[in-house]
């Protein structure tokens, strides 16, 4: 039999925000970078070096008045952050992947169940930047660590000796008994 030939689903480049109402019934992909100037929050966590990777995939299904939207996709960004052991410079890269309900209000997003996530788009309109935003900062290690193997911290010792927490009330006692 002759070979099958497809067409390629094509991505669209990245636009600056999703218009939810220009879009039509269907499957919308978009794939670009973005880059990091303008994540003020992100830069707060891990330094960014280059720009971030971004992939989406914008699912629309309108029926008469009933209307959802999901959209999935995938960010990723190499970064730098600070071990929270050594206090050294730590490099990683940063991903997720996500799947997101398109609501309306924050009532909407209360009504919906606990394993779906919502993503509210006031008048129909989310930023790109933003949405790669927040999903990058959720990918941040809440306590950043290099491998023990490779952690300059991991052997660090100190003189210092903690003193007992009761020794002060020992000494005010042989003060006191004299």
């Amino acid at each position: 039999p002759p070979p099958y030939y497809a067409p390629l689903m094509s991505s669209l480049p990245l636009p600056p925000t999703l218009d939810f109402t220009q879009l039509v019934n269907g499957e919308h992909c978009y794939a670009g970078v973005l880059e990091t100037q303008g994540m003020p929050r992100l830069a707060e966590k891990a330094r960014a070096e280059g720009p971030v990777d971004v992939h989406l995939k914008v699912a629309v299904s309108r029926q008469g008045s009933e209307e959802e939207i999901l959209i999935s996709g995938r960010v990723s960004a190499n970064a730098v952050m600070q071990c929270e052991r050594c206090l050294g410079k730590l490099r990683g890269l940063l991903e997720s992947d996500f799947q997101l309900k398109v609501i309306d209000s924050e009532e909407a997003a209360d009504a919906l169940p606990m394993e779906v996530t919502p993503v509210i788009a006031a008048k129909g309109e989310l930023s790109v930047l933003t949405l790669a935003e927040d999903e990058l900062l959720l990918a941040v290690p809440i306590v950043a660590l290099h491998d023990e193997a490779d952690c300059p911290g991991i052997d660090w010792k100190t003189s210092y000796k903690k003193p007992h927490p009761m020794a002060v009330l020992a000494e005010l006692k042989e003060q006191q008994d004299k």
